[in-house]
């Protein structure tokens, strides 16, 4: 008992000797938070004249703390007669200590002041913050040009995409006379910007593809597409470009479409009118069937627009003289109409292709096909993304002698033999009443297999394709390197039949 009461005295004892000793203690105010300090590279060299486009390097620093982010901004002050007013830039905040900033340049030489300023971990900011200044020379605007596709120019189109048409391609470029272009955004039909960086080679054309989810209601007519491009000082072309273009979607609501590109004198076929070859391909078409054919010369009446194409399931195409294809042999016209019947096959439309010389057509795009004095190269192979290979499925061809040698084909799987009607055929030099320059299959593509086999005494056709079946997931295709018309009717008849069968009609 005795102990505890001492404990109690003497803690007291301690208690009011602390308590006298507190009017001793001195107390000191807490030192005030500093603000940070900012510093800027001596590059470039205050009053240099620079491009407008500057990398600017800096560094904080801060006494009780550490500095956490910047803010830059920056004054322009034109220069000369015309000067007008000095601009003035909100300050931007960045945790950089370098950038390559796009200064504003109206004139033809602009005074710079650069500010920067550190902020520090407790919200502090550079009372004086560092300074540059420099002039630099005016920036040009960029200007922008589409490429393609051409004013007013008409593209099949389809609510939905796929492999062999996923949309429209836009192509375009753009010139900046003191820099490069490094974004550009196209636009469709006044909907959203889509930005896209500029390739390395822009110069040369870049390409997009505009999806039919892009383009406003209704797909089918009119549509406007618009480009701009902004260059490496953030200028962007205040004008821009734009195109004019009309989208067909295809109904496909009609049979078959015959295009006649057969001319007169045909040298090949001796003693024919036009008007009795069409006959022959209107009657093997339509034997023992109840379809809807129309018929259309395209000597008369030229290529049809894609709104006539598009009405059809099915065109077939005969050039049976004995001269390149008409709508095939002019570069103008030959690449218009390629386009125009890849597009329609490339939205479900389907193809038989039958005639004389009707691959030569595209040899331009094939540099090996001939040798340097015109004549056919064997074999030729028909490089990658040209019309022959991509949709006619060839990739190696050979080509028979000039010489008339071939006699008929023989049929494979469900298809008959067939013979040339020497009737038919010219029985002079170079025909001798057969067939001569026939294009027939050493490779062939995928999906792809032979239908007749050329049969006569040559030197690089004989036993090869010389017709084959493309079986797609979006358009089927036949081709006959050779007239139909040359057949004996009742071969053709049946030929025709069987080919229409075999392609689901």
């Amino acid at each position: 008992m005795k102990v505890g009461f001492y404990q109690y005295i003497l803690i007291g004892f301690l208690i009011l000797f602390i308590i006298s000793c507190v009017k001793d203690f001195d107390t000191k105010i807490e030192n005030p938070n500093s603000t940070p300090n900012t510093t800027l590279a001596n590059i470039p060299v205050d009053g240099d004249t620079l491009y407008a486009l500057v990398n600017l390097i800096w560094d904080g620093e801060d006494n009780d703390g550490y500095v956490v982010a910047y803010e830059y901004s920056y004054i322009t002050y034109p220069v000369g007669e015309f000067s007008g007013d000095s601009i003035v830039h909100d300050w931007v905040k960045t945790e950089e200590t370098s950038l390559t900033i796009a200064f504003s340049s109206p004139n033809e030489i602009n005074y710079q002041r650069f500010l920067i300023r550190s902020i520090d971990n407790s919200g502090n900011l550079d009372s004086t913050p560092a300074e540059k200044k420099f002039y630099t020379f005016r920036t040009a605007i960029p200007t922008t040009t589409i490429l393609s596709p051409i004013v007013d120019a008409e593209f099949f189109a389809q609510e939905q995409g796929n492999i062999w048409w996923p949309g429209v391609q836009l192509s375009f470029t753009a010139k900046d006379e003191d820099g490069r272009i490094i974004e550009f955004a196209w636009s469709a039909d006044g909907g959203e910007w889509h930005w896209i960086p500029a390739k390395e080679d822009y110069d040369k054309g870049q390409d997009v593809i505009i999806e039919p989810q892009y383009f406003a209601p209704p797909l089918d007519g009119r549509h406007t597409l618009r480009v701009f491009s902004k260059d490496d000082t953030y200028l962007i072309d205040s004008v821009g470009a734009q195109v004019n273009i009309n989208l067909v979607v295809p109904a496909m609501d009609k049979d078959i479409l015959i295009l006649d590109d057969t001319r007169e004198p045909n040298y090949l076929i001796r003693n024919v009118k036009d008007a009795t070859v069409d006959s022959f391909y209107r009657d093997i078409f339509s034997y023992n069937n109840s379809y809807t054919i129309d018929e259309r010369n395209m000597m008369t009446r030229g290529f049809p627009s894609l709104s006539i194409l598009g009405q059809y399931k099915l065109v077939i195409w005969h050039s049976d003289d004995a001269q390149l294809p008409f709508y095939l042999q002019n570069t103008v016209t030959g690449n218009k109409t390629r386009d125009a019947i890849s597009s329609y096959m490339n939205v479900g439309g389907d193809l038989i292709l039958t005639g004389f010389r009707i691959v030569e057509a595209w040899y331009d795009e094939c540099p090996d096909c001939r040798d340097g004095f015109g004549y056919t190269n064997h074999p030729h192979e028909f490089p990658e993304d040209t019309f022959v290979r991509e949709y006619l499925h060839l990739v190696v061809g050979e080509q028979s002698s000039v010489v008339g040698t071939m006699s008929g084909a023989k049929g494979v799987g469900e298809f008959s033999d067939v013979h040339i009607d020497t009737a038919k055929v010219n029985p002079n030099d170079p025909h001798f009443g057969k067939l001569n320059v026939i294009e027939c299959a050493v490779i062939k593509g995928g999906f792809t297999r032979e239908i007749l086999i050329f049969e006569g005494n040559d030197p690089w056709c004989t036993g090869l394709p010389c017709a084959w079946r493309y079986y797609g997931d979006v358009y089927d295709l036949a081709y006959i390197s050779f007239p139909l018309f040359t057949l004996k009717i009742d071969e053709a008849r049946t030929f025709a039949g069987e080919l229409l069968n075999n392609m689901g009609y």
